[in-house]
């Protein structure tokens, strides 16, 4: 018998674990890998779940998420928070989940939300929508332009990044509606900043011809509330750090308050 050297041996095993260890790596920024899925098309049958169980209350909560930027901390804060209330129905998550569109970046965020209990859905961020940030988004968050109606209340949710999508925002796509509440979530508030003054005025003018009354966003890092010449009520949520966000509430009446959690929920005027 040929006598074998276990060294020899240990060779050819010692290969395969570096092999496998070096293909679990990021070998690129721009990798779209992604473990965690929290993608839309999995929150319907749990919004109609809670449309069922918020059918009688008076008023529900929607909590106004963004500009997480990697503060993974604040954000997990908010997440107890948010899961201690029993008036909230869902969150609309405004844009910005990450710093540079990578998928490392989008990960732990994805991961954070699964922890979330009531359903959530999301818009893209100019951040988002860096390198291959768009298709992480759209593959494990959202598409680009959605809608769903919640207890008769259409929420109608966008991409009008214009720096990173010269042509949005894509509005011909919004289904006019409609008598009561109307809902208008992006991640661009409708002032002076990637639109200029008349393409503001333009894009309130087009919203609320279409039936909207309300719209949400975030981008801007502070507060802000405010109604415009055409009769539209805009809210502007706080970036996330030190664990702010902002709350929407419905009335079953048809009006609709909102509070600026900073991090105490205050109600605004």
């Amino acid at each position: 018998m040929r006598w074998i050297d276990h060294a020899v041996l240990r060779v050819p095993a010692l290969v395969l674990i570096v092999l496998f260890t070096l293909s679990a790596c990021r070998f690129s920024p721009w990798e779209t890998r992604m473990s965690c899925d929290d993608h839309v098309s999995g929150q319907w049958g749990r919004l109609d779940a809670m449309e069922t169980r918020m059918a009688e209350a008076p008023a529900y909560s929607v909590a106004l998420i963004s500009d997480i930027h990697g503060s993974l901390n604040d954000l997990m804060r908010i997440i107890d928070r948010l899961n201690g209330r029993d008036d909230l129905a869902f969150a609309l998550v405004l844009g910005d989940l990450t710093n540079s569109g990578l998928a490392e970046e989008f990960d732990p965020v994805c991961r954070a939300f699964s922890s979330l209990e009531v359903p959530r859905f999301y818009v893209i961020g100019n951040h988002d929508a860096l390198g291959t940030g768009r298709e992480i988004f759209q593959d494990r968050f959202a598409p680009l332009d959605y809608a769903f109606t919640f207890l008769g209340t259409p929420f109608v949710l966008s991409n009008n990044n214009r720096y990173e999508f010269p042509d949005a925002p894509n509005i011909e796509w919004i289904p006019s509606s409609t008598t009561g509440v109307a809902v208008g979530a992006a991640h661009v508030p409708p002032v002076p900043d990637v639109f200029d003054a008349e393409e503001v005025a333009q894009l309130n003018r087009r919203a609320a011809a279409l039936g909207l009354t309300h719209t949400v966003h975030g981008h801007r890092h502070h507060f802000r509330h405010w109604f415009d010449e055409f009769g539209l009520e805009h809210y502007m949520t706080n970036n996330l750090q030190g664990a702010k966000f902002g709350l929407m509430t419905i009335h079953q009446s048809g009006t609709v308050t909102f509070s600026d959690c900073t991090p105490s929920c205050t109600p605004v005027d």
